[in-house]
């Protein structure tokens, strides 16, 4: 069918980061593809009950859903690296820098990133008052520069005391307008709470407690931008704080000690990430089977593989896809591990089959146990592209 067609092409696109087109003018593409081939876009009769234009007006809705997911999650990872190299070329007065690395940015995040949204007024703010002109400025010509400003007077102010050096009093005149932010459109909190390190205390000490001290100016050290490994595994520790999430050689690996199996409760996690700059590079279950206790009698991993073993005196059975392999499985007594690493299966070192890699917009993580079933550890690693 023509629509599911550019329906795929459209996911895929959006998956890739290639997809450009708003779902409205997704639509009109695939209407003028009708209209090409001679599809009349009015049927609707008792054996087709759901014409062409109500199938296009459905997809359009799971489309929006699903746009609306991928591309919250790519903001979500790419934002706040791509603010902190701003505030990083800010902290030195470096607003060509900062504009450079902004315009970089895939149009489409701004429409998922109120933080985007905010820092790019920020930078709008800056440009168009002159960044050499308003760090040279005293507070008082700060504040009539923003004079005209009646809805956002106070934060523009607050922005141009920061990049002026005013950090303390920014950080001050931010915080007091969190308040008045209902709907959250100027980022007052996100702002105050960046900025809170650069408050100071205003306690001031009692006549007899004044000693004669040379104050030095303090000293902010910038930070680094962050990798694209540090921003996945500070994602990943956000996502999924009770794992252990970590930076090996480049790759960033995740793990689970202990997850708990078996009944009704079914192990299963969702990680976001960016599948244009990684790939699965291996995942892998670890367990310890006392000798004293039967195996289960069921355990399903990732949806396509699973150990069976009908009864105590059964042979075991392992299946991976269609693939049936009999003899091996879970064993009492013994500590076994099942690895998958580009593309190979294998049990205890030994290969079992094939699967193909996850490449989907979120990595899923899942497995059963239809009895008690307590792995040591499943870990997974990504690896750049």
């Amino acid at each position: 069918e023509l629509m599911a067609s550019e329906r795929q092409r459209y996911l895929l696109g959006i998956e890739q980061g290639g997809e450009q087109r708003n779902l409205a003018q997704w639509a009109i593409d695939v209407q003028r593809l009708w209209v090409a081939r001679g599809i009349d876009q009015q049927v609707h009769d008792f054996y087709r009950p759901q014409g062409p234009l109500e199938k296009l007006r459905d997809s359009s809705r799971e489309l929006s859903v699903l746009r609306a997911e991928a591309w919250s999650a790519r903001a979500a990872l790419a934002i706040p690296a791509k603010r902190e190299q701003v505030a990083k070329c800010l902290r030195r007065t470096d607003l060509d820098g900062a504009l450079a690395i902004w315009s970089r940015i895939e149009p489409q995040l701004f429409e998922f990133s109120s933080a985007a949204r905010s820092e790019g007024l920020r930078l709008q703010l800056l440009q168009h008052l002159d960044g050499d002109l308003v760090s040279k400025a005293s507070v008082s010509e700060l504040e009539g520069m923003v004079a005209a400003e009646a809805d956002l007077g106070d934060w523009h102010l607050a922005q141009l005391m920061w990049y002026q050096g005013s950090k303390s009093a920014a950080a001050g005149l931010m915080e007091s307008l969190i308040a008045d932010d209902v709907a959250g459109d100027m980022m007052a909190a996100m702002w105050a709470s960046e900025w809170a390190q650069y408050k100071t205390s205003a306690i001031v000490p009692m006549p007899d407690q004044l000693v004669p001290v040379t104050t030095l100016p303090a000293v902010v050290v910038d930070p680094e931008p962050l990798s694209e490994a540090e921003t996945l595994a500070l994602s990943w520790s956000r996502q999924v704080p009770e794992a252990e999430v970590k930076i090996v050689n480049q790759m960033v690996q995740v793990s689970w000690s202990a997850p708990q199996l078996g009944g009704s409760r079914s192990w299963e996690k969702s990680l976001g990430w960016e599948r244009r700059y990684w790939e699965v590079a291996a995942w892998g279950m670890e367990w310890a089977l006392p000798v004293d206790v039967e195996p289960p009698r069921l355990v399903e991993v990732m949806g396509e593989i699973s150990f069976s073993k009908a009864s105590r005196h059964a042979v075991p059975r392992m299946v991976i896809g269609k693939l049936e392999r009999v003899g091996v499985g879970i064993r009492s007594g013994a500590r076994q591990s099942l690895l998958w690493q580009d593309g190979v299966l294998s049990l205890d070192g030994l290969e079992m089959g094939r699967l193909p890699a996850q490449n989907e917009t979120r990595l899923q993580l899942e497995a059963h146990s239809i009895s008690d079933f307590v792995p040591t550890r499943i870990w997974l690693q990504v690896r750049p592209r």
